[in-house]
């Protein structure tokens, strides 16, 4: 297990990178929750989604009193995004854990060598 100063910072970088561009958020998640030794798929995916959450509603609290936000578009990647996220759950539910790790390994590389 990694020392809690690594952990801390590894989150907080994270965190803020989720909370500023979202896209990646759930695989870096899982990633981090990998590396402090979560290694049951299905919980560090129940982890991911509520740490997600919270990143997330802290960002859109910061964009609201802002008023950077467009309504129209937001309300139709609201829409997907909830369906995504339970369809999402229902498949990982159903998926081998094994198979759904290489899912977000390969996922997770596809992203970084897309952005990067």
């Amino acid at each position: 297990m990694l020392p809690r100063p690594v952990i801390f910072a590894t989150d907080l970088l994270v965190a803020n990178f989720g909370g500023y561009f979202g896209a990646g958020l759930g695989i870096l998640l899982m990633a981090v929750l990998t590396l402090i030794g979560l290694s049951d798929v299905n919980e560090a995916n129940a982890v991911k989604n509520a740490l997600a959450t919270i990143v997330s509603s802290l960002a859109v609290a910061v964009f609201i009193a802002t008023g950077i936000i467009a309504w129209g578009p937001a309300f139709a990647i609201l829409t997907g995004a909830i369906a995504g996220g339970y369809l999402g759950a229902r498949f990982a539910r159903w998926i081998n854990p094994t198979i759904l790790r290489g899912i977000v390994i390969a996922v997770g590389f596809g992203l970084a060598w897309f952005y990067f």
